[in-house]
């Protein structure tokens, strides 16, 4: 666990070549998200150019422009939008039930949570 936390930034106090790197991978573990949601999508029964226009190409057109901007505020920025998009596409595409069953969840952990 230790180790783990050596690992992680504090911050923005990354050097540009870690900074890079770990971007990399975080818009490389996103990325792999977009087929599988493509070909749920399909198995589902959704139209092609619904799931490709409205579904996917916000999600590529910003881990494109956070891969090709420099400063690392904004392209870690730009990532932020792909994992919510990425998130709203997966519970759409599994139906009402999983989000009533979320929002039950979190309604129910509020409910536990002193101070809320």
């Amino acid at each position: 666990m230790t180790r783990l936390l050596e690992w992680l930034p504090r911050g923005n106090t990354l050097d540009d070549a870690s900074f890079r790197r770990r971007h990399l991978l975080l818009q490389w573990v996103l990325a792999a998200h977009i087929p599988v949601i493509l070909a749920l999508g399909w198995w589902l029964g959704n139209p092609p150019g619904l799931l490709a226009g409205a579904g996917i190409a916000p999600i590529v057109a910003f881990l494109l422009a956070g891969h090709f901007v420099p400063v690392h505020r904004v392209a870690a920025s730009l990532v932020r939008p792909v994992r919510e998009a990425l998130a709203v596409r997966e519970v759409d595409l599994a139906g009402a039930g999983v989000t009533a069953r979320l929002v039950d969840a979190a309604a129910a952990v509020k409910a536990r949570a002193p101070g809320c």
